[in-house]
């Protein structure tokens, strides 16, 4: 792993978070942020673009962000992981923008991801750029991402994401969510993936979920087999 990397990300955070810890400091209105969020995301599977980051097993993640001048964040978090380099755990740092226009939400951000107690030949230090955006027409909220790794990790070179989504509210707490996306990697393969389900929020802090997730390269292993996922999230 290269630590100038991460450091230098670190160095980054740090000057921002001083940035923002100014900003508020100096204006007493009703615009000064908010403090440091944190979020817990636990269930029977954990997937990430679309298949399992654990093999099918259980797993998590833990969040903690905090907003920055003009709809800017930092993030740092941890997410359960299961590979054959011998990681069992992902740590990520984000830096990131959310404006709202033309009647969008943004999404913009770059995260540095490292994997603790990896043994990997290849490429260990992973920088993963993000765009998305949604729009809410009523009951329906639609949104689009696009993820792109011009180094992923172990022996997978240049890899892009693209994901489509959607929720229809179907009562003030519960809505019908369902997605499609596709990966294509170089050193790995590509493949399409899908998922549909129900969120229940339990509480204005408390999230419930339920999800099939299948994607079309089941036979490549335990990651890409379809599977139906429970899962809740908590905000503190």
């Amino acid at each position: 792993m290269k630590p100038t990397l991460l450091l230098s990300l670190l160095a980054l955070a740090g000057g921002l978070a001083c940035e923002a810890s100014a900003q508020t400091t100096d204006d007493a209105g009703p615009s000064r942020f908010r403090g440091p969020q944190l979020s817990l995301t636990a269930g029977t599977d954990y997937r990430s673009k679309g298949v399992s980051k654990t093999g099918g097993r259980p797993g998590g993640a833990v969040r903690l962000e905090q907003e920055l001048p003009s709809g800017g964040f930092l993030g740092v978090s941890a997410n359960s992981i299961r590979n054959s380099a011998g990681s069992d755990v992902q740590l990520n740092l984000s830096v990131g923008w959310r404006p709202q226009a033309l009647g969008l939400r943004w999404s913009f951000n770059s995260t540095h991801e490292v994997y603790p107690g990896s043994e990997t030949s290849g490429n260990d230090v992973v920088w993963q750029l993000t765009a998305g955006a949604s729009r809410e027409t009523g009951p329906l909220t639609t949104g689009v991402t696009l993820q792109h790794q011009p180094d992923g990790f172990g022996n997978t070179g240049r890899n892009t994401y693209l994901a489509l989504d959607g929720a229809w509210r179907l009562r003030p707490r519960l809505a019908a969510v369902a997605g499609l996306g596709r990966r294509e990697q170089e050193g790995s393969v590509d493949y399409t993936a899908w998922n549909a389900g129900l969120v229940f929020d339990l509480s204005d802090r408390v999230e419930l979920e339920a999800r099939y997730h299948a994607t079309d390269q089941s036979q490549v292993g335990p990651n890409h087999q379809d599977r139906l996922v429970a899962a809740f999230e908590v905000e503190f």
